[in-house]
């Protein structure tokens, strides 16, 4: 299931295109949609709720434009694939920091907008490749790399925090690292964090977009923090 959030001040416009987005996609999908961006990211963040795989949003709105949302959303659930569908030119290079699937002029054209879904879709597919499976008590426990905000290590345990939940397992925090790809840091003895969750490092501790905070090893902060900052400029 394709979960898709649509957003557009325009009510008449925001209908259209949700129809014809539901026309478009073969696979089957839910299509959530908004006229307020603030409404959007309140959405997205509550992780209480169904995931969002795609957001197609418009950049001029009241309050805060798509491409902030954007940016915001981005940093919080990197698997969010973005379209924008806009009257404007004059925001490519700014959409460009958030790595789009596509820039759609209004009035939309339908081959574009499919050609753009049909990319989206593909990119989801790749990212669910990014999944490790992990052999615990006669169960096997599938994780993808990309959903989690940091592993905690406590006892013999560690516990993989994710976006959406929480998965315990028996094993050693120094194991479970070798399946990290580089974006993971550990930043103390007992947690290793994904940099790409991170809000800001501060006074020894870090604070995460869902609102968590981590310790970080006083003793290596300085390093630690030189390493944050590189990877996060990488990312500009």
């Amino acid at each position: 299931m394709i979960n898709i959030a649509i957003c557009d001040d325009n009510q008449l416009f925001l209908n259209s295109l949700a129809d014809t987005v539901s026309h478009l996609v073969k696979s089957e999908h839910n299509i959530f949609k908004f006229t307020k961006a603030k409404d959007l990211l309140n959405r997205i963040e509550d992780y209480s709720g169904e995931s969002i795989d795609i957001v197609i949003t418009d950049i001029e709105m009241p309050e805060l434009n798509g491409v902030n949302m954007a940016k915001e959303l981005k940093n919080a659930q990197p698997r969010i694939q973005f379209i924008f569908v806009t009257n404007y030119t004059e925001y490519i290079q700014e959409v460009f920091t958030v790595n789009p699937v596509y820039y759609i002029l209004k009035p939309v054209d339908e081959n574009k907008l499919s050609e753009a879904l049909e990319k989206a879709i593909s990119q989801l597919s790749e990212s669910d490749k990014r999944c490790f499976n992990v052999t615990t008590k006669n169960k096997i426990v599938r994780i993808r790399l990309d959903d989690i905000k940091y592993v905690e290590s406590y006892s013999r345990k560690i516990i993989v925090h994710e976006i959406r939940r929480n998965t315990e397992l028996l094993m050693k925090l120094d194991d479970f690292e070798k399946e990290l790809p580089p974006y993971f840091l550990r930043i103390h003895k007992s947690y290793s964090v994904n940099m790409n969750m991170i809000r800001s490092i501060n006074n020894n501790r870090i604070e995460l977009f869902s609102g968590e905070v981590l310790p970080v090893a006083k003793a290596k902060y300085p390093e630690i923090k030189k390493n944050i900052l590189a990877f996060l400029s990488s990312q500009l």
